[in-house]
């Protein structure tokens, strides 16, 4: 996963050695990504226009399924705490 200042997230097959998915995701610069479950299937993106998404890629291309907007300045730094679900179910 690779975000860039075109405002798009780029998801990459490191096997395949190319790129699988893009994501049109903010309006500014990309500067956080982070997945948001232990399958890997949602992912967060957070960018200089103060907005954080998630992503479902199950769910694509219909759009973010979550967005929130506020921040007074660009996000920089999203984490999930993966972890936090280890030995639970």
């Amino acid at each position: 996963m690779g975000g860039a200042n075109d405002g798009c997230v780029y998801v990459y097959d490191r096997g395949a050695q190319r790129r699988v998915l893009r994501l049109p995701a903010h309006e500014d610069d990309v500067n956080a990504l982070t997945l948001a479950d232990p399958g890997g299937h949602v992912l967060l993106s957070g960018g200089d226009d103060g907005v954080v998404r998630g992503w479902d890629r199950r769910c694509l291309p219909e759009g973010p399924a979550l967005s929130l907007a506020g921040h007074r300045d660009g996000v920089t730094f999203l984490d999930s705490r993966v972890g936090h679900w280890e030995g639970l179910g």
